[in-house]
């Protein structure tokens, strides 16, 4: 009896999970088959934010605030040890520490006449295996190592015709260009978050049929919109019966994520 109840149990979890993957990739369907697409370049510089275009939209400015920048440094534990023979022997005495930063961005979107502006702040944690004094003296490698790397990014979004601003927010945002301990290999990748609009909050989901993208959803469960970022050439996808508002802060925010994704 107990077995059955199991086996019965599991199905039901199996038909659940097909249909809601199945109800996902409709929608995914259904956004690319009535929206607008277009494929983005990003306008990356050697140093600093990108500044990407796409379809009728141009970033004006990318830019860092003049504003304080607000840093927070915490030392976790402290590490004692040592190789004792071969060329690489020496002592090493080393930090752990929580570093936090925030920091200030604002970014201009251009559309015809109109124009978009995001004011947002990266909140960044690293934590981070430092030497001492001590230890660079009697060692013979440089042993420093940021162990990992993670942000959020919240802000605004605001046209020059509409006094309502909009609010994102974008969680565990890792770093496209960072390399560190736990990301030897950088990926930007984003773990939740939200941006309102018209009244409506529409949050974004990291799991549909695009392998590398992020979709927007409404409160209805409908897809509004896609940025697949992660690709040689991202693509946005957003639907073509959204109102010019809420188009204009969706596009923004594909903006400001491109813009940031690997710095």
């Amino acid at each position: 009896m107990h077995n059955n109840c199991t086996l019965l149990v599991a199905c039901i979890v199996l038909v659940a999970g097909s249909l809601t993957s199945r109800a996902k990739q409709n929608e995914d369907s259904s956004l690319t088959n009535s929206a607008n697409h277009w494929r983005v370049k990003q306008n990356r510089g050697l140093f600093g934010l990108a500044k990407p275009d796409f379809g009728p939209f141009t970033t004006l400015k990318a830019a860092k605030l003049d504003s304080a920048v607000i840093r927070k440094k915490k030392v976790d534990s402290r590490y004692i040890g040592g190789q004792f023979g071969g060329d690489s022997a020496g002592l090493d005495i080393s930090k752990l520490l929580t570093i936090e930063k925030t920091t200030f961005y604002t970014l201009w979107l251009g559309n015809g006449n109109d124009t978009t502006t995001a004011i947002f702040s990266i909140d960044a944690v690293s934590h981070e295996k430092r030497q001492t004094f001590l230890s660079r003296l009697f060692s013979n490698t440089d042993r420093d190592e940021v162990i990992d790397y993670n942000r959020t990014v919240k802000g605004t979004i605001a046209t020059t015709h509409d006094s309502a601003a909009s609010a994102f927010l974008l969680e565990r945002f890792t770093s496209g260009g960072r390399q560190t301990v736990a990301n030897p290999f950088p990926f930007a990748s984003i773990g939740g978050g939200y941006l309102t609009a018209d009244g409506d909050t529409l949050r974004l989901e990291t799991h549909s049929a695009f392998a590398v993208g992020i979709t927007l959803t409404n409160p209805q469960g409908q897809h509004m919109a896609v940025l697949a970022f992660n690709q040689t050439h991202p693509e946005i996808w957003i639907r073509n019966d959204t109102n010019e508002k809420d188009l204009k802060a969706i596009a923004t925010l594909f903006a400001v994520i491109i813009s940031v994704k690997d710095f």
